[in-house]
């Protein structure tokens, strides 16, 4: 009712709570997604009205673009209820139609877009989940041979190179081959390396993003190593003073391993499926991983300064289980 009173800065933050009440909340499943689908309905209807309308025509910016493309895209769609998933739907066709109409350029259009629109083909049954990855990932290879001036990326390029492996991922777990699967996954993380080495740097939000995808790429990769090596860099990008602890403990614990052993190796003789000569780097890599399950946790919750309240504290107790549940991804990490 006062909307018209507040100031440009008011209204932005207006519409960011509605983004995030709709996108950020429900991505980490703080509210249900029926609650979430209220919330973008709502924003929706508002910006609908005439009030809004008007103001838009003036100045020719959408409050919503940046909500309707990411909400088509989430992965949550899969089991959403028959009114919701008809209302993305629609949605998605009607951004990607937006889109062709005012781009010639196939490969112009805006990759969350498109994939929105991608994924509720499977959605609807009109395309298989085999059939909306090989298409975006032809869009993805002819996309990426395009010059990139990684110094100079605009925003729409810079999401389009951390998102489209993400949303692939998703859409990957749905296919029926896994050695198309995993060539797509390694091809997108290759690239992402390069990315990552020529973009020098790093932001926040750029470690939450390599994050996120360090947990996603173990299960495609081949060797132990390799795996073993995501997970660092996947503790390292997330929670830095965890790393650092990690490889403390690391330390510490390869030391009095190393003196176990020379003291009373009796003291390992339960253990029959590590050999002894083993022994020390097996409980170093334990050490190193102990604490994977809090990169899970909430900065809010693992970067307080303060005593931590009782319900922090329960969900901090929870970092082995979502360790476990990391590691569980694949035989050869399941052994720690």
């Amino acid at each position: 009712d006062r909307y018209t009173e507040f100031t440009n800065v008011d209204k932005s933050i207006f519409w960011a709570a509605y983004y995030n009440l709709s996108i950020i909340t429900l991505n980490n499943r703080i509210l249900d997604l029926e609650m979430s689908y209220r919330y973008w309905r709502e924003a929706m209807d508002f910006w609908e009205s005439d009030m809004i309308q008007e103001e838009y025509r003036q100045t020719g910016k959408s409050p919503l673009g940046h909500l309707n493309r990411w909400i088509i895209a989430e992965e949550f769609m899969d089991d959403a209820p028959p009114e919701i998933k008809d209302a993305f739907c629609q949605l998605a066709k009607r951004l990607y139609e937006e889109e062709r109409t005012n781009k010639a350029d196939p490969l112009a259009i805006d990759s969350e877009i498109y994939g929105g629109y991608l994924r509720m083909q499977a959605i609807s049954g009109e395309k298989t989940f085999d059939e909306i990855v090989d298409e975006y990932f032809d869009y993805y290879q002819k996309k990426i041979r395009t010059e990139f001036d990684l110094d100079n990326l605009s925003t729409e390029d810079f999401y389009f190179i951390i998102n489209t492996p993400l949303i692939t991922e998703d859409w990957l777990r749905h296919g029926s081959d896994p050695r198309k699967s995993k060539m797509i996954m390694r091809t997108f993380h290759e690239n992402l390396q390069q990315f990552w080495q020529m973009k020098h740097g790093s932001t926040p939000f750029i470690n939450e993003f390599f994050a996120l995808w360090c947990s996603k790429i173990i299960r495609y990769l081949d060797t132990t190593q390799e795996k073993e090596s995501c997970i660092c860099q996947l503790i390292l990008r997330r929670q830095l003073p965890t790393y650092l602890h990690s490889v403390m403990v690391m330390k510490l614990t390869e030391i009095l391993c190393r003196e176990a052993v020379r003291a009373n190796a009796s003291l390992f003789s339960d253990i029959k499926d590590i050999p002894l000569e083993d022994m020390e780097e097996f409980v170093r890599k334990c050490a190193l991983l102990h604490d994977l399950g809090k990169t899970k946790i909430t900065d809010i919750i693992n970067t307080q300064t303060r005593k931590i309240t009782d319900r922090e504290f329960v969900a901090i107790k929870n970092h082995p289980n979502f360790g476990a549940d990391i590691l569980s991804l694949d035989p050869g990490l399941n052994r720690y």
